[in-house]
């Protein structure tokens, strides 16, 4: 049984996929319009739309940062633990002649 929050999670990323899809579309196939130069409705759209695949694509970069710091965070702790020596057999200088 699916529940709401599935549900939910895949009708915002659907969303997220048709207005990036239309956001990429509509501009190269209005890029051939008669403009009056004047309050023009359709390059206005033009332009909402790129600035919509600009700020979608600011958003995911900052995503991805976070993404990748949080990985290495949780997965690699000791690139960010500071003065902690890390032992070993060679740090301990452990005779290993047996």
């Amino acid at each position: 049984m699916i529940t709401r929050r599935r549900i939910l999670a895949l009708s915002l990323a659907a969303a997220v996929f048709f207005v990036v899809l239309f956001s990429s579309v509509f501009p190269s196939v209005q890029s051939h319009h008669v403009c009056t130069h004047h309050h023009c409705s359709t390059c206005e759209r033009i332009l909402l739309c790129e600035q919509t695949v600009h700020s979608l694509g600011d958003v995911a970069f900052f995503a991805a940062v976070l993404l990748v710091w949080v990985l290495f965070r949780f997965l690699c702790p000791s690139v960010f633990v500071e003065g902690k020596r890390i032992e070993s057999l060679v740090t301990l200088r452990v005779k290993l002649s047996h």
